[in-house]
Formats: structure tokens, sequence, C-alpha cells
């Protein structure tokens, strides 16, 4: 017991704590990154926010009000962006990502969220008493339970994704948070690991082939039924096509945004971590586990897979200039120039 109670007595909450300075921040664990107008923004453990402004030639760290591990950013603007992670955090930057405040953690959004639910009574039926149920237990051992991704429309209104299907919107910047755990049909409160929107819809990608698209009337998300048996791990798309990618190199297709979906065949069958759109008419790039960049054309058919040479537990990808990535991985954060690729594999074109 004196053991026990010393050791609570040294605990000091990473909610509470800086980020500490780190050196060669460029080889610390990344887990995403995003642009920033010209600038890049990337996350990672223990609370780490390093920024480039050529392009990821260069990194340093910005200020981080939390210890705590963060897994995604998003920048709607080149000034205001968003970044969450463990410990149900949320950071908000209003100045391209050198400065971050803490807009909410787990602590605040447990009474928040229970608060929320608890004064809703039976008569709004049986989602809102389901959601209510899920949220109490979600937050009964802590704070802990974290936001794995986030994105913005605009600098207004955005989503926050969460473990156990945790899900809320903001219509104020961030202001404040309702949780909307009520309003997706997601029975088995399986994990939402990514949130993105595709021109006008917006997908979420989750746990054993399920995925959600924002309904027509914007107030809830549906379930989309996949032949995916595994995890989804992201969603990217443009105006003819939207890929969901996941679980053992699993890659799947959608012509109709979102209503069918066909498998890739070919893709290499390690586990795909990330993706983006290059532009409208240049297709998509996706990164894997293996440390490969999986190249497609705009019509998501055909795709080349680059040996990038930097490692291998690649996290996160965005394109920088033509035909040159960013790419952060458990190794940190590096370049890779398409000029100077060695292809591991082609699929020819149907």
């Amino acid at each position: 017991m004196l053991v026990s109670s010393l050791a609570l007595a040294d605990f000091k909450d990473p909610l509470d704590l800086p980020a500490k300075s780190q050196l060669n921040i460029e080889d610390r664990p990344l887990i995403d990154v995003a642009k920033a107008g010209e600038n890049l923004v990337a996350v990672g453990a223990r609370g780490l926010i390093a920024m480039s402004v050529n392009n990821g030639g260069t990194w340093a760290q910005a200020q981080s009000p939390v210890q705590s591990d963060l897994v995604a950013v998003d920048f709607p603007t080149a000034s205001e962006g968003w970044a969450v992670g463990h410990d149900g955090v949320i950071l908000h930057s209003s100045d391209g990502g050198a400065t971050w405040e803490k807009q909410l953690d787990g602590r605040k959004a447990k009474s928040v969220f229970n608060e929320f639910y608890d004064a809703r009574s039976e008569e709004d039926g049986p989602d809102m008493a389901a959601a209510q149920e899920l949220t109490a237990l979600n937050y009964r051992d802590g704070p802990s339970l974290p936001f794995l991704d986030v994105w913005f429309q605009d600098e207004k209104l955005g989503y926050i994704t969460g473990a156990f299907g945790n899900l809320a919107i903001t219509r104020d910047g961030g202001e404040t948070w309702e949780p909307w755990v009520h309003r997706i049909d997601n029975d088995g409160a399986y994990h939402l690991n990514s949130i993105q929107g595709i021109g006008a819809d917006v997908f979420i990608a989750s746990e054993r082939g399920a995925l959600f698209k924002l309904s027509e009337n914007r107030e809830s998300f549906d379930l989309l039924e996949t032949p995916f048996p595994g995890t989804f791990f992201g969603v990217t798309g443009n105006s003819r096509v939207v890929l969901a990618y996941g679980l053992k190199g699993g890659v799947y297709r959608s012509s109709d945004q979102g209503e069918t979906w066909e498998e890739v065949e070919g893709v290499p069958d390690s586990t795909i971590t990330n993706g983006t759109r290059l532009s409208e008419k240049d297709g998509f790039v996706l990164v894997n586990k293996e440390g490969e960049l999986i190249i497609f054309g705009k019509d998501a058919r055909n795709f080349e897979v680059i040996a990038s040479e930097l490692g291998e537990n690649f996290t996160s990808v965005v394109p920088v200039t033509s035909g040159d990535f960013v790419v952060t991985g458990l190794q940190g954060v590096g370049r890779v120039s398409l000029t100077t690729r060695s292809v591991s594999y082609v699929i020819p074109s149907e």
C-alpha cells in the first residue's frame, strides 16, 4: 500500500505536462503529417509536433502543451489546424502549427459527453439510450480513451473519431464539442479509425469491413457494407472513385460513391496505414508497413509499388512537389522522390 501511494504521489498526468524538447526530431516516431498552406506539420509520440517550411528538407519542434501521444493532424486552412491523440486530447493551432492550445481532453470529454446523454430521456429513442450506455462504459475507467483521427471541412465544422465508436462534432472551431455516438449506425461499437471528406461526401473507416458515410441530410453516418473481412485504416478518393484500404494490403474501390465495392487485386499483403489523393488527374499514393509506396492511377485500377529505402512501418504520406513525397513512420520522417525510385511491382493496365 505504501509503494502504491508513493507511485500515485509521483504520477504526473501527460495531459498536464508540455512536450519535452527533443534532439534530432526527424528521427523520432511520427504518426501523421499534413500540409498547412506551404508548410508541413507532423505529430507523434509524447506530444511531439514538428514543422517544416521547406517541403520536409529540415524540421523544427513546435510548442506542444501535452506529453500524450498524438496520432492525427488536419489543417483545413493554412493557419487553422487540429491534432488529436491519446487521453482524449484535442489540440488547436491558429498560426499554422507554430503554437498549440488544448481544447479538450479525456477528463473534460468524460464530463461533457456523459452530461449530454444524461440530459436526454428514454423518450429520445433506443439510439440515444445505447449511446448513453456506451459513453458511460467508455469513460468508466478514466480519460484514456484515444481519439484516432480528425477532419475539418473548414475552420468551423469538424469531426473527431475514436476507439470503441467514439465520435463527436464541432460547429464552432472546437470551442464546443457534441458527441455523435447516437448518430452513427455502429451497433458493434467498432473503432472509428479515420475520417475523410471526399468531394461532398464524408467517410469513416472502421473494423470488420465496415465503412460509414455521412447521410444526405448531414445528420448521421450510415453503414456501408463491403466484401472485406478485415480492418480498414483509411479512405481516399476523387470525383471518379473512392479507395478504402487497410489490413494485409486490402484495397477496395467504389465508382458509385460507396454504394458497391470491388477488391483491387495484386496489392502486396503488407498492411496499408495511410493514403492520399495526388490530384484530380494524377491518382493516389498509399503507404504500408513494409515501407513501400503504392501509386495508383486516377481510376485506381492500375498501380505500381515503390521500394523507398527509408525503413519500415510507414504511418502517413503527403505529396510535396511533383513526384516527391514526405512520409512519416516509427523511424521518423523522410522524403521519397519518384525520379530515383526502384519499382518492385508493376501491375499492367487492363
